[in-house]
């Protein structure tokens, strides 16, 4: 009977320290694929999608909730961007960064800034050849927006990402915007998908 209950506490023991030793193991991987993960240049992807207000003379505020990858993860993201109507052709607009942008969530923050070019189409889902001005959704009328789409690029200045320091990363985007929806997410949503780099010390 001893021996029994001997053999089976070495039993549990032995199991006990397969498992630690297992945990250990696992635990030394993860934070070297962390470490790793945030030392030099990686990937960035970034899908968003949100909504922008109405041009003003201070620009174009926006507001969108998405969800980056190297380590960001979830992300709440707020743009304040220029504008220069008619360039560089008639139906578009360039829009630029007025200041920093940020995207920020639990996980850490990067700040960056853009310039794209935004090209209008119509009802039909033709392209303007004049710039819309004021003239949207009018419904029947082939000079008036509707939808439009900003392809540009995006280059980031500085950030923190589970507390390492982020110096720097580029890279391109597109955003579409539908300015009429009637429905969720309503007039002026836009998606937007990004994709380049991020870099870390290292």
């Amino acid at each position: 009977m001893t021996k029994t209950i001997f053999g089976k506490k070495l039993l549990m023991i032995a199991t006990m320290t397969v498992l630690v030793t297992g945990l250990m193991f696992a635990a030394t991987l993860d934070d070297a694929e962390a470490k790793k993960a945030k030392t030099g240049e990686h990937k960035l992807k970034c899908k968003s999608i949100g909504s922008f207000f109405p041009p003003t003379a201070a620009g174009v505020f926006s507001s969108s909730e998405g969800k980056c990858s190297a380590g960001l993860s979830k992300v709440s993201i707020a743009t304040i961007s220029g504008i220069i109507e008619g360039a560089p052709d008639d139906g578009c607009w360039t829009l630029f960064s007025l200041g920093d942008d940020f995207a920020i969530g639990k996980k850490g923050f990067i700040m960056l800034t853009s310039t794209g070019i935004q090209c209008f189409k119509n009802e039909s889902g033709d392209y303007l050849t004049d710039d819309p001005g004021t003239n949207f959704c009018v419904t029947g009328d082939p000079t008036s927006a509707f939808t439009s789409e900003v392809i540009g690029t995006y280059e980031i200045s500085v950030g923190l990402v589970k507390d390492t320091p982020v110096i720097g990363g580029e890279g391109d985007f597109v955003s579409k915007a539908n300015h009429c929806d009637s429905e969720a997410p309503y007039g002026n949503s836009f998606t937007t998908k990004l994709e380049g780099t991020i870099v870390f010390p290292g």
